[in-house]
């Protein structure tokens, strides 16, 4: 099992940490790449539009796997 690793990120101008394993931290950057977006945004809008019952980095981890799930859909 990977370990989790933790990253300081600022988003809606607080700082924050979020721990994902490095294989997320991957597909984040690699949606990042795709999208054309940066990291920081990415998660300010993961942030704004998320369910209020759940935490940032569990929808952030929703949000990574339904993306995927959206893109190999066909």
């Amino acid at each position: 099992m990977s370990k989790l690793t933790s990253k300081v990120v600022d988003i809606h101008k607080r700082r924050t940490s979020i721990r994902l394993t490095p294989a997320e931290w991957r597909a984040i950057d690699t949606i990042c790449e795709k999208e054309k977006i940066n990291r920081k945004k990415l998660f300010e809008l993961i942030e704004t539009n998320k369910d209020t019952k759940l935490g940032l980095t569990s929808s952030i981890r929703l949000f990574s796997i339904t993306y995927y799930e959206n893109s190999y859909i066909t």
